[in-house]
C-alpha cells in the first residue's frame, strides 16, 4: 500500500518543519515585496530608496518577526490542545481495543478534545459491558452444552443396544460402547472393520442397503412427507446379524426438510435367528418323522386290505382312522 509524505513523522519533527516552513514563506514574501518594489524603481529612484534603506528595513524585518511570534504562538497552541491529543487518543483507543479493554483515554487538551475522549471512554464502557455479557452468554451456553453432552454419553453407555450417528456422508459422529462392541469384531478376517469418529460407517456395514434407505429418506422429504424410522437387516462376515433401524435428522428451512444426517440403533439378532432355525430344524424332523409313521401304517393298511377275507368296509374304517 501506498504511503503518504511524513506518515512515520513524529508530532515534534512534523512541528519544527511546519515552523521552519512558514517562517521561510513570511521573509521570502516580505523581503521578495521589497527586491521586487526596488527593482521596478528608476534608476534615479533607487538611488533614493537605498538612502532610505537605513531607515525603511527595520520596520518590515520587525513585523516578520512579530509576525512569525505570533504564528509560531497559534501553531504551538493548535499543536499542544489539538494535534498532539488526538494522535495520542489514536494510541490510547488502539490499546483499548488490542490489548486492554480496561483502559480508559485520559488527554490534557481542548474542551472538543476532552469531550470526544469522554465520548470515547463511554463507548468502551458500552463495549465491554456488552463483551461481558455475550461472555457470561457464552460460557452459560457451554456449561448447558457440557451438561447436556454429559446426560446423552450416560443415557447411550446404559442403552441395551448400538446406537450411531452420522452425517449425510456416512461419516460418524458419535457412537456408544455397545456399538463398539458389536462392530468392532475380534477375528481379524472379520468383514466389519473398526469403526471410530471420523471414519465412514459404510466401512463396518453393508453399503448398498444404507444407500438405498438414504434415498427413500431424501424421495420423502422432496415430496415433503415425514419418513419415519426405516428398519433393515444386514449380515457381517461370519454368523452374525445385524438388525439396523435408521432415523433422518433433518435441517428444517423454509424450503422444507433437509437431511443432515441420520441416527442407526443396532440390534445384534444373531441368536434370535440361530433359535429360529433350530426350531425350525425341529419342527422339520417332527414333521418328516410324523410323515414317516403315516406313510408306514398306511403301508400297513394297504398290506392288511390286500389279504384275503377282508372287506371293502373294514379298510375305510383303517383309512378313515389315520386321516
Amino acid at each position: 500500500m501506498r504511503k503518504h509524505f511524513g506518515e512515520n513523522l513524529s508530532p515534534a519533527v512534523k512541528y519544527w518543519i511546519f515552523l521552519i516552513g512558514i517562517v521561510t514563506v513570511i521573509f521570502t514574501v516580505i523581503f521578495g515585496s521589497v527586491a521586487a518594489s526596488y527593482l521596478n524603481l528608476a534608476p534615479e529612484e533607487q538611488v533614493v530608496a537605498e538612502s532610505l534603506f537605513e531607515k525603511l528595513i527595520p520596520f518590515p524585518f520587525v513585523g516578520s518577526i512579530v509576525l512569525v511570534a505570533f504564528i509560531c504562538t497559534m501553531v504551538s497552541l493548535l499543536f499542544r490542545y489539538y494535534v498532539i491529543p488526538v494522535l495520542r487518543m489514536a494510541e490510547q483507543t488502539r490499546l483499548i481495543t488490542a490489548a486492554n479493554p480496561d483502559f480508559r483515554i485520559s488527554v490534557e487538551g481542548a474542551r472538543e478534545m476532552i469531550m470526544l475522549a469522554n465520548i470515547i471512554n463511554e463507548s468502551a464502557d458500552a463495549f465491554q459491558k456488552l463483551q461481558s455479557e455475550v461472555d457470561s452468554k457464552i460460557s452459560h451456553s457451554n456449561r448447558a452444552l457440557k451438561r447436556e453432552r454429559n446426560r446423552l454419553a450416560a443415557l447411550m453407555s446404559e442403552l441395551p443396544y448400538g446406537v450411531v450417528v452420522c452425517n449425510r456422508d456416512g461419516k460418524i459422529l458419535l457412537y456408544n460402547r455397545r456399538a463398539q462392541e458389536m462392530l468392532q469384531g475380534t477375528d481379524s478376517t472379520q468383514q466389519g472393520g473398526a469403526i471410530g469418529l471420523g471414519r465412514s460407517i459404510f466401512s463396518s456395514l453393508e453399503r448398498d442397503p444404507l444407500v438405498h434407505a438414504l434415498e427413500v429418506m431424501n424421495h420423502a422429504f422432496a415430496l415433503d412427507q415425514v419418513k419415519p424410522a426405516l428398519g433393515l437387516m444386514t449380515k457381517l462376515c461370519g454368523d452374525r446379524f445385524i438388525r439396523v433401524n435408521m432415523a433422518p435428522v433433518t435441517d428444517d428451512s423454509e424450503s422444507g426438510h433437509q437431511l443432515s444426517g441420520f441416527v442407526l440403533s443396532l440390534e445384534d439378532i444373531t441368536g434370535e435367528i440361530d433359535a429360529d432355525s433350530d426350531r425350525d430344524l425341529l419342527l422339520q424332523g417332527m414333521i418328516d418323522a410324523v410323515q414317516n409313521s403315516l406313510g408306514k401304517l398306511h403301508k400297513g393298511i394297504n398290506s392288511i386290505c390286500e389279504m384275503p377275507g377282508t372287506g371293502e368296509d373294514a379298510c375305510n374304517r383303517h383309512r378313515e382312522a389315520i386321516t
